[in-house]
């Protein structure tokens, strides 16, 4: 009882917090943009900001710190479509590898009850889905700090398996980064109402399909991870049940 008090006024106070952020941004949604587009055109004159903007998503990217999304988001706005396709997939891999790699920032996170479950349910299913289940894994929209921590924690999981399903995986960030090129598309006060309209109903449309196949993806994963444990678990009673039975009976 005390806990589900505790979820419902986390949620109260999250709506309260996301509602006066919304009604913020309605009252300075100009002067909001013309910032971040001032910031956007000075990023680009700089000659390293690519590597400051990679550094940024290697960063948001180790667990426990969060903004991995926005950071990515926020590089395809400022450099656009694939210029900041580099820059991200550079950080979201050395995020991957500083996770798991010599510092091994995994070791020093400490898993919730409910992150306790889903770690438990992904190292039995990829004990027995080996290296495709754990690009499946990698493939589901996840938070990528929360992939980085749990598969980097899986004793099952080898290094060269780890470091080859971080590097595909990372690709699946270019969609996010188109999002944030299209914002900065819709965010030009120069571009004629005709084309804002087909940027806008573009980047829709592109959005509704990336949730769509995302939900897919996230659902068949899950299912996939079930389907493991089960086949897990009943290869442990097989083996129990063939145990007991060469067992000499007592008389």
């Amino acid at each position: 009882m005390f806990i589900q008090r505790k979820y419902l006024l986390l949620g109260i106070v999250a709506l309260t917090v996301g509602a006066y952020l919304l009604t913020l941004f309605g009252h300075y949604k100009s002067d909001i943009i013309g910032a971040i587009q001032d910031i956007a055109i000075h990023m680009r004159k700089q000659k390293y900001s690519p590597v400051l903007m990679a550094t940024l998503v290697t960063v948001t990217g180790i667990p426990p710190i969060l903004g991995f999304t926005f950071a990515v988001t926020m590089t395809g706005f400022i450099y656009g479509f694939p210029y900041g396709c580099l820059p991200a997939t550079l950080g979201a891999f050395l995020s991957a590898i500083f996770t798991c790699g010599k510092l091994n920032c995994a070791r020093w996170i400490k898993l919730s009850e409910k992150r306790q479950d889903m770690y438990q349910a992904m190292q039995d299913a990829i004990t027995q889905g080996g290296f495709k289940m754990i690009l499946l894994i990698r493939i589901c929209p996840l938070p990528w700090q929360l992939t980085n921590l749990i598969l980097s924690l899986v004793p099952t999981v080898t290094w060269r398996s780890y470091v080859i399903s971080a590097f595909i995986a990372c690709f699946k960030f270019n969609l996010d980064i188109w999002v944030g090129s299209q914002l900065a598309n819709l965010s030009d006060p120069d571009l004629p109402p005709e084309t804002h309209r087909v940027t806008l109903m573009y980047m829709s449309f592109g959005v509704v399909v990336l949730i769509l196949s995302g939900v897919w993806i996230y659902k068949l994963t899950m299912l996939k991870i079930k389907e493991q444990q089960e086949k897990l678990r009943a290869s442990q009673e097989e083996c129990q049940s063939l145990l007991v039975n060469t067992l000499p009976s007592k008389n």
